[in-house]
């Protein structure tokens, strides 16, 4: 709900807020930290102003969670939304892994956070573990890991399920990691699509990322067929691929 509404509001004429309430925290979607860590500040990098606080947690299936959010409207003065140039992640300079709960055992965080400093600490030097025992409506659990880089902050993310595993939770968040971290690029399977909005509405940009995905691929034909903008996907190597979105003036 809220990255459908962000682009419109950044195109209106006045400051607006938003309050979201529901599953915060849930498989099928950014969760609340991805949004907050991840895809604002490229948003912020651009030229957006968003301002974002969390009130209460809400994992699924319970949901209960509730955030706000305040958007600035793109200042037309100060010119359109940034062209956005991601080529270089730079060096890894920390990792941050969280794994939250609530009304679930405590040691089932405890077990995530020490399998991803076993299987993390060779690649992840600067490697910081952190436990919160939240309150929340229902029972849940997620395991997030913030990948700070030079020039970016990318976010890998499970959600636990029933009759899974903490190693198996955790162990799902490691391997894209260490999948992003050896394909050197700059933006991760979910960012991918999720920066093509503003770029197509702004001044464009290019960025390198990972195997397209199928969430990708549809946004770049769905955004061809309403707007007849050729977005470029260039195959670099494994796993590596730069796409280039082309600067169009749509005022």
């Amino acid at each position: 709900m809220f990255q459908t509404l962000v682009m419109p509001l950044l195109l209106a004429d006045g400051v607006s807020e938003l309050t979201l309430e529901g599953g915060t925290h849930n498989g099928m979607s950014p969760s609340y930290d991805f949004i907050h860590q991840c895809f604002i500040p490229m948003l912020d990098r651009m030229g957006c102003r968003l301002t974002t606080e969390i009130e209460r947690v809400g994992f699924y299936p319970a949901g209960g969670g509730i955030w706000r959010v305040r958007i600035h409207p793109i200042d037309s003065s100060a010119g359109d939304i940034a062209p956005l140039e991601l080529l270089d992640p730079g060096k890894l300079v920390e990792c941050r892994a969280t794994a939250m709960s609530d009304k679930i055992p405590e040691h089932v965080t405890e077990r995530e956070l020490n399998y991803i400093k076993k299987k993390l600490t060779g690649l992840c030097s600067e490697l910081t573990l952190q436990q919160k025992l939240i309150s929340s409506v229902g029972p849940g659990n997620i395991v997030s890991l913030l990948t700070e880089m030079e020039h970016i902050s990318e976010v890998f993310e499970c959600v636990g399920e029933r009759n899974v595993s903490a190693e198996r939770v955790a162990g799902r968040v490691i391997r894209d990691c260490k999948r992003y971290l050896s394909a050197g690029v700059t933006v991760a399977e979910h960012l991918a699509d999720q920066l093509l909005l503003p770029m197509v509405l702004g001044q464009g940009g290019s960025f390198h990322t990972l195997k397209p995905s199928q969430h990708l691929l549809t946004n770049i034909a769905v955004i061809k067929q309403m707007t007849d903008v050729q977005i470029e996907l260039i195959e670099m190597g494994p796993d590596c691929w730069q796409l280039n979105v082309p600067t169009i003036n749509f005022k």
